[in-house]
Formats: C-alpha cells, structure tokens, sequence
C-alpha cells in the first residue's frame, strides 16, 4: 500500500461518515440542535479522528452542523432571518432555471414534470394528516428505519434545475440550499398544512404549463411566487426564533 492508498483509504471513511452522518442530520435523527461530540461519535462509527473530523468540516461547509464557541458542535439550528434568506435565493436561482427550461425544454422532459406534478398530489392525498402535515412523510425523506427511500426533497424542483442544463446551479442548490431546508423539515421544525400542500401542486402545474408554452417570462414569475408562497406558508406556524 502506497501512500496514495493511504490517502484514499482515509478519504473513502471521510465519504462514509458523511454519507451516514448527513442523512442521520437530514432525515431527523438527529435534530436542529443536537450536540456532536469526536468521542461520541467515534465511538458509534467504530472510527479514528482524522476521518471524522474531515467529515465534520464538510458538514459544516454545508451548513449542517456549527461549531459554537465554548459550546463545542451542533446540528444547525436556523433561524428565521436564515430562512427568509434561504428562500429568497431559491427564488431567484430556481426563478432562473424556470425560464432556461422554458427556452429549452422538449416534450419529455414536459411529460416529466408533469409526472412529478401528479407523484407529488398523489403522496399529499395519501397521507395521513393530524392538524398539519408531516412534511419528512410526504417528500419521501430517506430515514434510517426506512433505507433506499427517495430523499429528494423536492423532485419537481430538481427536475427543473437538471433541466435547465445549469450543473453548477443544481451543485449549489444540491449541496448548500436543498439540504438545508430538509434539516428544517425533517427536524420537525416547519410545517405547512394539507392545503397550502396542495396550492403548491397547483402551482407546480402552473409552472410546467408556462414551460410547456414555452414562456420564459412566465415561468420565472410563478416560480418566484410559488417559493414566496411556501416561504409565507411556513410562517403560519411557530417556527424558528
């Protein structure tokens, strides 16, 4: 074993311990506001510190955990102003990705998203609901208890992006701003009604008429309004500080 075995060696347990410890953050396992320890985990991962604090710092690049000063580490707890800000960027980078598929779209990747319009009412019809929904349950959050689940979060909204044909914008959207909005949801801490579900599949069809039709313009807009919507549908609820 050579010295660059070694090295990938230690970076494929860095993968790994991402790979478990994301979806342990973004499935609710562990919730905004756990405390992270190197013993602790090291000792549930079976793992040296050099890889656990490289996947560590590859959480927090993404947002998912902070490091508090005398505090020590902890799954991110967003606030509301993060939340506005979280919003407003995918509605402009969503926004812009609506209109270049509008330009660019054929009729498959019509009748896709027209199938994930359908799949996403389909999961809202089918859930049960107590008060309000258990959003985690309706996008398909992939949970320990339930492994090879679909974690997309929001499959219409990745299938605008892959098809805008914008890698760098579906990297950034997949990487800094999807993940983060799944800490929120699957941590229990935002919730939107059946109904405000449901407005949002209409809007979603909206959407792919635009595309259909192919205006650019239109697409951009709804898209826009349909994330301030879901945004103000979040603060009907008590929700972050």
């Amino acid at each position: 074993m050579d010295i660059d075995d070694i090295a990938n060696e230690g970076r494929s347990e860095s993968d790994r311990l991402l790979s478990e410890l994301g979806r342990s953050i973004l499935s609710g396992e562990l919730p905004p506001g756990s405390k992270l320890t190197e013993a602790d985990l090291a000792r549930r991962y079976g793992v040296s510190r050099a890889p656990l604090r490289e996947a560590l710092l590859r959480l927090e690049e993404r947002q998912l955990i902070e490091r508090v000063p005398y505090s020590g580490t902890r799954v991110s707890t967003p606030t509301k102003r993060m939340l506005l800000e979280l919003y407003q960027m995918r509605s402009v980078l969503e926004g812009f990705a609506a209109r270049r598929v509008a330009e660019i779209a054929t009729p498959a990747q019509v009748a896709e998203l027209y199938d994930a319009v359908s799949a996403g009412a389909r999961r809202i019809e089918e859930t049960d609901f107590t008060g309000e929904a258990e959003e985690a349950s309706i996008l398909q959050v992939e949970r320990p208890d339930q492994p090879g689940r679909n974690r997309d979060i929001h499959n219409f909204h990745a299938k605008i992006v892959e098809f805008s044909g914008n890698r760098e914008l579906l990297r950034l959207l997949n990487r800094e701003i999807w993940d983060f909005s799944l800490v929120l949801i699957a941590g229990g801490r935002l919730k939107r009604s059946k109904d405000r579900l449901l407005a949002g599949v209409r809007e979603h069809e909206g959407i792919v008429q635009a595309i259909e039709s192919h205006d650019g313009e239109l697409a951009e807009i709804l898209m826009r309004r349909h994330l301030i919507n879901a945004y103000h549908g979040f603060q009907d609820n008590p929700n972050p500080s």
